[in-house]
């Protein structure tokens, strides 16, 4: 479902009373400026505003790579009487709502769990399964971010090379910057450098990364990658790169 399909439901709710989450906030859409991508509107108060699209399409992007949304973090806290972006996209009938630790949040269903241009709260059961998966996946990011880098990989065909690691290790790759990927595998992460981007006296090859000093009266050369700086030492076929 693309965000013009979510206009064209908006564009069915024109006339409709959209209660809010927030009591006392309800809203009537009264028009859908495709012209100036704005969705015209009137409160409860019989106030006129307005509301642009572009509110409206960070909410459904935060939904569609999240599965929720806290709107006023989406939105950033700019703007007023953000309950009113919130309302529309709530009364979607693939949107259902939930309370996380205190904040309203929207999440984005599989299927219609409810008639346009209505609101339905998240079944309690379901809103507390939702709740440990996001805990668990928080958990997950912290544990990630303390993971290690233990492999470094200077490639001369990228593309390739981070193919088949993904293929192999069922691991999606991160793009830290431009030519940099990141995999986290068993435990421990592998940067893959393109050779392109990589320092100049960091060859084509596999480098493990090492903690402490490098080997007394062994020459090594310094070296950077995404300003971590690395001495690379080269011992009878073993490249290490030793961070401290």
């Amino acid at each position: 479902m693309t965000f013009d399909d979510v206009i064209g439901q908006v564009e069915s709710m024109v006339g409709l009373e959209l209660k809010s989450i927030r009591p006392g906030a309800d809203i009537t859409i009264t028009k859908v400026d495709t012209e100036s991508k704005r969705i015209c509107l009137k409160t409860s108060k019989g106030k006129d505003r307005s509301r642009p699209f572009s509110e409206l399409q960070r909410i459904w992007e935060a939904l569609c790579e999240s599965g929720y949304a806290h709107v006023d973090s989406v939105l950033n806290g700019s703007g007023s009487s953000r309950n009113q972006p919130e309302t529309i996209i709530a009364c979607l009938p693939q949107i259902e709502w939930f309370y996380l630790d205190g904040k309203k949040h929207l999440v984005i269903m599989p299927d219609n769990t409810h008639s346009l241009g209505q609101l339905r709260k998240m079944d309690v059961v379901a809103a507390e399964e939702l709740k440990k998966k996001l805990e668990q996946a928080e958990r997950n990011v912290e544990n990630q971010e303390q993971v290690r880098i233990q492999t470094v990989v200077v490639s001369q065909d990228i593309a390739t090379h981070s193919g088949i690691l993904e293929r192999q290790s069922g691991v999606s790759p991160c793009l830290l910057e431009q030519g940099v990927y990141e995999f986290v595998l068993a435990g421990s992460k592998a940067l893959l450098v393109s050779d392109g981007v990589a320092p100049e006296n960091l060859a084509v090859g596999t480098y493990v990364v090492l903690s402490g000093s490098p080997v007394i009266n062994a020459p090594y050369k310094v070296v950077r990658i995404m300003e971590q700086r690395y001495f690379l030492q080269s011992l009878n076929g073993l490249n290490a790169l030793y961070e401290r």
